[in-house]
């Protein structure tokens, strides 16, 4: 597996899940 790669991938799943939370934390207040 190339590493790069990897690690730009766990860098957007980051990206995506703080999104996520400050969308739902928006949302619930």
């Amino acid at each position: 597996a190339d590493f790069t790669l990897q690690t730009k991938i766990t860098e957007m799943m980051r990206n995506i899940e703080k999104y996520c939370k400050t969308k739902d934390l928006r949302d619930f207040l």
